[in-house]
């Protein structure tokens, strides 16, 4: 597709009126995608591709679910807020199909209702979560969640098979609400979030509204886990013990039941273990970007591995990435798309899906050995 033939696209959907039109334009997205990689375009550029697309009908269903809740009796939003992607939406790592992963931050410093020119107080600080102006705000950004990942599923965006949406009351919150939940989970070793909600939290990226209060709290988590390092420890020794497929002589491993029986897990057991571990790396190095591939290279630049293992890792994401559209493409359902059966497999594509694996593996004992041997600075 010519890049000519991308910006008009760009343009109309700011001026769609209808979830069903942001449908229709999604649509065409996907298959001028799809196009791309049958024309061999570069994996980075059709993320780029698909990823600008999304964002700006993320942001254009935001403002119908504004303009609806306003409608609706419920007003403007009280207070600014930010919608922030997660997952692969937060790398910037799309695929033919596009998965929910979303967090919402909203200011929940108060107007003081006596003075009329609007000046706020308790700035820097969270306002009684029984006052009567928090509970206001909450309600507002719980319903607006609610109508916000509806519309976007009907536009075609999957549900998120983590709940990360902000429609999970967890995934939503104040910027105080958001610094808690951080501090409880990392200083304390409490609360409701996991280890594994941190490394999501890692991946987020600002998409729609006041960035500066999503970039204060990546701020907090990357200072946080810097002086932490038993938490980082947990979270390397966590990435490092994510299996790929390959088995003993090079076979491998299949999965034994279910539906995908007798099928390799490329995305769970390759691409999975990849990203988990650049990031679960990057993250203990303080580096704050989220797109894998920008990880690696940050990593390299750093002297944290040698340039041979960059080249390796950069080509192991693009083989796990490329046998992923591959699949999409040919079986067309998404449920099947992480699954690939041997027997469909070329053998160039069976050895560079060997050598991206063999590759995760030699990573993650090269984590190991410098955490391990002392090098954690």
């Amino acid at each position: 597709m010519e890049q000519g033939e991308a910006w008009p696209l760009w343009a109309d959907i700011g001026e769609t009126e209808s979830c069903q039109g942001l449908k229709e334009y999604h649509c065409m997205a996907i298959d001028s995608a799809r196009s791309m990689f049958l024309l061999n375009y570069a994996i980075e550029d059709i993320h780029y591709f698909l990823g600008t697309i999304r964002d700006r009908i993320t942001e254009r269903v935001l403002g119908l679910v504004e303009r609806g809740m306003e409608k609706g009796g419920y007003g403007r939003p009280p207070v600014p807020y930010v919608w922030v992607g997660l997952g692969n939406r937060g790398r910037k790592e799309e695929m033919l199909t596009a998965e929910q992963g979303s967090m919402i931050v909203y200011d929940e410093r108060l107007f003081d209702p006596d003075r009329t020119k609007g000046r706020r107080q308790g700035i820097g600080h969270d306002p009684p979560r029984s006052s009567p102006h928090y509970r206001k705000i909450d309600d507002y950004y719980g319903e607006f969640s609610k109508r916000a990942v509806e519309q976007l599923y009907n536009v075609g965006f999957m549900a998120c098979s983590e709940n990360a949406v902000c429609s999970n009351k967890k995934w939503r919150g104040s910027s105080g609400d958001w610094e808690e939940r951080v501090r409880q989970r990392i200083i304390d070793g409490e609360g409701a979030f996991q280890l594994k909600d941190i490394m999501i939290l890692a991946d987020a990226r600002p998409i729609s509204g006041s960035r500066k209060l999503c970039d204060g709290i990546l701020s907090r988590v990357t200072g946080l886990l810097k002086g932490n390092r038993m938490f980082v420890a947990e979270c390397l020794r966590s990435a490092m013990l994510m299996p790929t497929a390959l088995g003993l002589l090079g076979r491998f491993r299949l999965e034994s039941q279910g539906e995908n029986a007798g099928k390799i897990n490329i995305r769970l057991h390759g691409l999975a273990a990849l990203i988990a571990s650049i990031r679960a790396f990057a993250v203990s190095k303080g580096i704050g970007e989220t797109n894998s591939l920008m990880r690696i290279a940050c990593l390299s630049e750093m002297g944290l591995m040698e340039k041979g293992m960059e080249e390796s890792l950069t080509e192991a994401y693009k083989a796990f990435m490329g046998a992923c559209f591959a699949n999409q493409i040919s079986l067309k359902e998404a449920s099947d798309a992480a699954c690939l059966h041997p027997d469909t497999l070329g053998p160039e594509t069976r050895r560079r899906i060997r050598e991206a694996m063999k590759a995760v593996e030699v990573f993650q004992n090269h984590i190991g050995e410098r955490w391990l041997l002392g090098d954690k600075g």
